[in-house]
């Protein structure tokens, strides 16, 4: 062998001995990189050291939603007791952490359900009000938001349920909302139907009220011939009428029949009033219908479907319904001679 190919033989095992120490090096430094990674905790500058709570983000939360926690210094407290439900979404945490604080009988399954599939739609502070005592249950404003208002293309659902002022219309509805101080007529008020439901709220008034018209007339007859003939209507069977006018191709330009969800009757605080033996349309030429007219306010009581405000309600004119709006209220209305739908139609523009 010459002395030129013993150098290049020599030289190619160099190359061949240096490619493997490189190699050999490469491979120790991506070792010690893995042994590092390994050891390294992600949630190093994160100051809250609960170790369970760091366990439970470590398994739930990726590294940028790890990043998003600790350059913001969001406490476990506020996202933990939530982080294993499916829909859980870090960066809602404050959202669901005040909804828990109005709804804290509410698992945090359903608080994170809630919030998410609310999202866009309602503000957290708008979803605890609407959730509020007395107002809508979950599935109420759930079902609102995935069929609409069924019976008007762009009905609201109102905010305010349970207020004794809150106004309904052909726009404004309450879907099947039931309220939660129903009670049974007082049997001692003579009714059409013995099962008849009303709010708590009204009982009393509404007694005092058909007492007060017995003494002014001298009846012998509780309420002087007045009876109740409609009070508390549900969702259900609002509908079920609906679809019988329906089925006779009943024509909805004048609203005979009220659209379900948008009745006042479904809040138990309206009175639809009749006499024996009176048609509905001869009421309102009754000395009965003509003290109410005069005196319902100061008992808290209104009209609502008056000549003037069928624009504005939707219905037509009905004088035997009453409607509770409160005693201030009513006493506003009679006494700037307001009716309760343009006052409320006023109160919304504004």
């Amino acid at each position: 062998m010459s002395q030129m190919e013993l150098q290049q033989d020599e030289l190619n095992r160099r190359k061949k001995w240096t490619a493997i120490f490189v190699s050999s090096i490469v491979v120790f430094t991506f070792l010690c990189i893995g042994v590092l990674y390994s050891k390294y905790d992600s949630l190093t500058r994160y100051p809250y050291k609960d170790e369970k709570s760091r366990k439970l983000i470590k398994e739930y939360l990726n590294r940028d939603e790890m990043e998003y926690i600790i350059e913001y210094s969001i406490a476990p407290n506020m996202f933990v007791s939530f982080i294993q439900e499916d829909q859980f979404n870090i960066y809602h945490a404050e959202s669901y952490k005040k909804l828990s604080q109005s709804q804290w009988e509410k698992s945090p399954e359903q608080i994170v359900k809630m919030v998410e599939e609310t999202q866009g739609v309602y503000t957290v502070d708008q979803l605890a009000q609407l959730l509020a005592q007395g107002n809508y249950e979950y599935q109420t404003i759930h079902a609102f938001l995935q069929e609409g208002d069924p019976y008007f293309a762009g009905g609201q659902l109102v905010d305010d349920p349970m207020r004794e002022d809150v106004y309904l219309n052909e726009r404004r509805g309450i879907k099947d909302r039931k309220p939660i101080d129903l009670v049974a007529l007082d049997p001692s008020i003579p009714s059409f139907d013995q099962n008849l439901q009303i709010s708590s709220r009204i009982q009393e008034p509404l007694m005092r009220m058909l007492q007060d018209i017995q003494l002014d007339y001298g009846s012998e007859v509780f309420g002087a011939n007045l009876q109740v003939k409609h009070a508390y209507i549900p969702y259900e069977v609002q509908v079920k009428r609906f679809e019988a006018e329906e089925e006779k191709k009943m024509d909805y330009a004048g609203l005979s029949i009220e659209r379900p969800g948008h009745s006042e009757h479904q809040l138990g605080l309206a009175i639809d009033f009749a006499i024996d033996g009176l048609l509905d349309e001869d009421f309102g030429k009754s000395i009965q219908y003509k003290w109410l007219k005069e005196n319902a306010y100061k008992y808290g009581f209104v009209e609502t479907y008056t000549p003037g405000t069928v624009e504005l309600t939707g219905q037509l004119e009905k004088p035997y319904h009453f409607r509770f709006v409160g005693y201030d209220l009513a006493w506003h209305l009679h006494e700037h001679n307001i009716s309760f739908a343009s006052y409320a139609d006023s109160k919304l523009y504004e």
